[in-house]
């Protein structure tokens, strides 16, 4: 790490993505929790049931199944995605924040034309001079990410596929096995 950087760990970077990870396995722990309980309750329910009425329970229950096992996981993995991403690009602008003191440069990264995470390697690379972090596959892969962000957060999950850049966040999702994409006629992430 830059000399510049040194220490950021103690200003509560690392801090806020152990609370989304933390975050995170609570509400995996919890979704699976409640999905176990509904189907041991709908096992129960379908056993007890006269058969002539099953079919009806079975349609009654299914929006519950839907959007416990469907929507709700999907929309809370992309809040919790979208809120990591912003963690992160909080924290980048914050070490901009802070390097640029530690050189006493003249200009802010808000002084900077562009937005996100480009304008604060603008920064970083241009006004404080650290740019090996930048060279490395990780960032490759936090600027992709950026696209998938950019995506669920405009396109509300949902994929366009006449859009070239849903078509390249699809077939990236699709390449890495760490995203999840269920793909159909709605495209949903």
């Amino acid at each position: 790490m830059s000399p510049i950087l040194s220490g950021f760990e103690d200003i509560g970077i690392h801090l806020d993505f152990d609370n989304l990870r933390l975050l995170c396995g609570f509400v995996k722990q919890f979704l699976e929790r409640e999905q176990k309980e509904f189907q041991e309750s709908y096992d129960k329910k379908i056993a007890e049931i006269a058969e002539e009425h099953r079919d009806d329970y079975i349609q009654w229950i299914g929006n519950n199944h839907w959007y416990l096992f469907e929507v709700f996981p999907s929309l809370q993995w992309m809040s919790l995605f979208n809120s990591s991403y912003t963690v992160f690009e909080k924290n980048l602008n914050h070490m901009c924040e802070m390097a640029g003191r530690r050189v006493n440069a003249k200009i802010t990264v808000k002084d900077i034309s562009g937005q996100g995470i480009e304008r604060a390697k603008i920064y970083l690379t241009k006004v404080v001079g650290i740019e090996e972090p930048f060279k490395t596959e990780k960032w490759q892969y936090i600027k992709k990410y950026a696209e998938l962000r950019n995506v669920l957060a405009h396109a509300s999950g949902e994929l366009d596929l006449t859009k070239p850049n849903h078509k390249q966040v699809l077939d990236y999702a699709i390449k890495h096995p760490s995203i999840n994409v269920k793909h159909d006629e709605g495209s949903d992430f």
